[in-house]
């Protein structure tokens, strides 16, 4: 059998690197909300196309404060969970597990998304500027 501390001191770290990169993409997604105020304010909009690109965007970050808001609430449950003793009790650990696996597909989806609209919103820019 594995070591239950171990492996919840492991389930930990990557907890608190999941916070990070949690952080990180809220402080981007602030970054490009800006980035797309700036780019209305500086902009003489008349094009209807433009416009409905704009509020695409705007939807689109929007829509991506409330995902990652849901899943730092989760990640945040399960660093709860992690501080608690878990003794030797194998469906404690197994469910840990599985919540922890949950977790990272979650964060990987949602990085992986994140990443796909900040780059199209980069190429939009950098076509339409």
């Amino acid at each position: 059998m594995q070591n239950t501390g171990s492996i919840v001191n492991h389930f930990k770290t990557e907890n608190e690197g999941w916070k990070r990169m949690i952080a990180f993409m809220v402080d981007e997604n602030v970054h490009l909300k800006n980035l797309l105020s700036g780019v209305v304010r500086d902009l003489n909009i008349n094009d209807g196309i433009l416009l409905e690109k704009i509020e695409y965007f705007q939807n689109q970050f929007l829509g991506e404060d409330e995902k990652i808001k849901y899943l730092k609430e989760d990640i945040n449950e399960q660093g709860k969970w992690l501080l608690r003793d878990v003794d030797e009790d194998r469906l404690s650990l197994t469910a840990i597990k599985k919540q922890q696996n949950r977790l990272r597909k979650e964060l990987e989806t949602r990085e992986q998304q994140f990443n796909k609209l900040k780059f199209e919103f980069n190429n939009y820019l950098s076509k339409n500027l």
